[in-house]
């Protein structure tokens, strides 16, 4: 095989994964990635311009589930030179016989090694085909009691999240939806394959096997099972679920205090207006608490690709704007359905086009995502104030919460940013969304006018100089609500990059500290000077006079007096 990379395209339609997926692959400089998608109707016209080596795909789309193998079939009846290897999380044990029926060249569940994952992909555009070769036992495995009562709740669990699933599909074929009422079932179907996800997860290894073991002999016994099916089963490979390294002790008290602290109480304390501040407290609680089961959605995608501390890209602002488009979309697609000109597809194009400035204005400027996610993921020490702290050490704990806590509300307020810029009039949204006292035109202008003055103020004020001091104001909870706390960290790089207004505040800072404890002394000793020419001199010569007066008041009166008394002594003669 040349040396040249592999091109790819990459199907899937989790962003976050992709994102995660492509920056992994790409920094192994093995894999070109032609394109990203989210949805099949785009292959032809990409084909069209130019062919992959090989596609990677995850069958299992939400719209609908045979949409995936449809694909396949297509790929392999018109692009015969493509290969195909799919990358999903779970998949039956009939459906990976059929795959390999179909002809796909290569099998990979979510979860395996970046280096193992490009070695299946060479191997496979080399000709050879690449399933993940996973042991499988003879036998059913020996359960207790209490197992075979665990595995048929597991089982019945299943089968009735399917079900539900079947029945939303139905609802989606039979009958015409409203926009509202499609982006209500979608968000429905994600919660039931997100549960379905969870319990597959929570079930034991051995009940897994037990599982795959009764599907095996169910397959190939049947008596409709073809003698090619019956060879296949027993040479194919199991299905292997995702594994994800588990989630810490300390990661699981940092995101359980979290959401403590967010059921609890979510007032602001602080005296920084923000844009939660408009929404009713359940709504505030409930958006922050979807940010947060987004970002752990971030790290489990993360964990499922054995990504190393080297493959983390330095700018994290990409995988914050996946987090707030998600928020976004499901936050106001489950409370607002705005009719007229704004249409589910009209609300997914402002965001793409917002996407933008809300990474630059606000997304960009969230601090310490990438020592979180050294911390979540690899377990790396905090540096709190210049002193590294192991990352089981309860000052590490801390200092992470409000890191966490920090990052869900900015996302939070820049959720509530594109709403307010674009949605704030509508009533339909005042009425579900806003807090009662926010509810009139004057005073949602009011709460717009109030932002817009912190927004200008922290710019030319606050922060250059948050940046001169070296400090970062982090919101974080309480059980009382939300407070703010400054955080020492170097900035140098940012001051010697101001210019303009945040510069002059910076000088201005500057010749204040410089000059004002020189004025202090200056005036200190003026004022000692004027107390003294007011006490010693002034006061003195105010006070000789007015002795002076007196002393001659005393003369007169007593001249008066002996005056009359000589008077008196002359007129009794």
């Amino acid at each position: 095989m040349s040396d040249r990379p592999i091109t790819l395209v990459l199907i899937d339609e989790d962003p976050i994964f992709r994102l995660g997926l492509v920056t992994a692959l790409m920094s192994t400089n093995k894999v070109q990635i032609l394109a990203q998608l989210d949805l099949p109707q785009a292959i032809d016209t990409l084909f069209n311009q130019a062919l992959p080596d090989i596609v990677l795909l995850d069958p299992l789309f939400l719209e609908n589930t045979s949409q995936g193998w449809i694909l396949c079939q297509k790929i392999k009846r018109n692009y015969a030179g493509v290969k195909i290897c799919l990358l999903t999380a779970t998949l039956e044990y009939g459906k990976l016989i059929q795959a390999r029926q179909q002809g796909i060249e290569g099998y990979f569940p979510k979860g395996t090694s970046i280096n193992a994952l490009v070695e299946g992909l060479q191997d496979i555009v080399a000709g050879r085909i690449c399933w993940t070769d996973l042991s499988f036992f003879q036998g059913y495995v020996k359960l207790t009691p209490k197992n075979r009562w665990l595995l048929e709740i597991f089982q019945s669990g299943l089968a009735q999240i399917d079900s539900n699933i079947g029945m939303l599909n139905q609802q989606f074929e039979q009958s015409p939806l409203s926009q509202f009422d499609i982006l209500f079932l979608e968000g429905r179907k994600r919660e039931l394959r997100t549960a379905r996800w969870f319990v597959q997860k929570m079930m034991p290894n051995k009940l897994k096997l037990t599982a795959q073991l009764t599907a095996k002999e169910k397959l190939t016994s049947s008596p409709q099972a073809s003698p090619l099916a019956k060879i296949s089963a027993v040479n194919a490979p199991v299905n292997s679920d995702l594994t994800i390294e588990p989630i810490s002790s300390s990661n699981i008290t940092i995101f359980s205090n979290t959401l403590a602290k967010l059921q609890a109480s979510v007032s602001n304390l602080t005296d920084i207006p923000l844009e939660l501040d408009i929404l009713v407290t359940e709504k505030k609680q409930e958006l922050l608490i979807l940010i947060l089961n987004q970002f752990q959605n971030l790290l489990t995608e993360l964990k499922s690709l054995n990504i190393t501390l080297e493959q983390l890209p330095d700018d994290t602002s990409l995988m914050l704007v996946e987090i707030w488009q998600a928020s976004t979309l499901a936050f106001f697609g489950k409370y607002c359905s705005p009719k007229g000109d704004f249409k589910i597809n009209k609300i997914q194009e402002i965001l793409n086009n917002y996407k933008t400035l809300i990474q630059t204005e606000a997304l960009n400027k969230i601090p310490f995502t990438q020592e979180l996610l050294h911390y979540l993921l690899f377990s790396e020490n905090v540096v709190i104030d210049q002193v590294s702290y192991r990352a089981k050490s309860p000052e590490a704990e801390e200092r992470a919460e409000i890191y966490l806590q920090n990052l869900i509300i900015q996302i939070a307020n820049g959720v509530m940013i594109f709403i307010l810029n674009y949605f704030s009039d509508s009533e339909e949204i005042k009425q579900v969304l806003y807090s009662e006292k926010m509810l009139s035109s004057r005073e949602i202008a009011k709460f717009r006018n109030n932002l817009a003055w912190r927004y200008q103020f922290t710019k030319y004020w606050q922060e250059p100089q948050y940046i001169f001091e070296s400090q970062y104001p982090l919101f974080y909870l309480t059980s009382q609500g939300i407070k703010t706390r400054n955080i020492y960290s170097p900035r140098q790089s940012e001051l010697s990059q101001l210019q303009g207004l945040p510069l002059a505040t910076t000088i201005f800072l500057e010749l204040r500290d410089a000059l004002s404890p020189r004025l202090r002394s200056l005036v200190k000793f003026l004022g000692n000077g004027f107390v003294f020419l007011l006490t010693q001199v002034i006061g003195r010569a105010i006070g000789l006079v007015v002795r002076g007066i007196l002393q001659g008041v005393g003369n007169t009166w007593q001249e008066t007096r002996y005056g009359k008394n000589r008077s008196r002594e002359n007129s009794n003669f």
